[in-house]
């Protein structure tokens, strides 16, 4: 755990920088998430990267070739992270509270450039324990579903 906390920690330092995004972001962010698909190992570190990666900025000059095309970073750090929407939901319904606060936390970071299912939203702060991760989840839905 130490090693891959370490390694994730290089890989903030050198992806994201006072809120920066560099050119291999795009790529990072799909490695965290083929990481979440097979493993729980981690889910706090992964989320952490991934929170950062969406509330990171650059500007619209700055541009990745991702798949063969090249396109805005930003907007190309953007739609990878939308690509895991099937893992924010699955580990929003998950047992530790903790990841579903960092769940909601990164939802609430993609919102504002990312469609949210806002019937999935009602459905997960309805059976909502947390009051912390509910309030997120609430905040969300607000913003989703006004």
């Amino acid at each position: 755990d130490f090693c891959l906390s370490r390694g994730l920690g290089d890989v903030y330092k050198r992806q994201v920088l006072q809120g920066d995004l560099y050119e291999a972001a795009p790529f990072v962010v799909r490695a965290v998430l083929d990481s979440l698909k097979v493993t729980s190992v981690a889910n706090e570190e992964f989320y952490d990267l991934l929170i950062e990666f969406a509330n990171g900025y650059a500007p619209e000059t700055r541009v990745a070739s991702v798949d063969g095309s090249e396109e805005p970073l930003l907007a190309a750090t953007v739609r990878e992270l939308a690509k895991g929407m099937a893992l924010y939901w699955r580990d929003l319904r998950g047992p530790r509270s903790g990841i579903r606060k960092q769940v909601a936390d990164l939802l609430l970071a993609l919102s504002e450039r990312v469609e949210l299912d806002a019937g999935k939203l009602r459905s997960a702060l309805d059976t909502e324990a947390d009051e912390e991760v509910a309030g997120v989840l609430a905040e969300l839905l607000r913003d989703v579903d006004p």
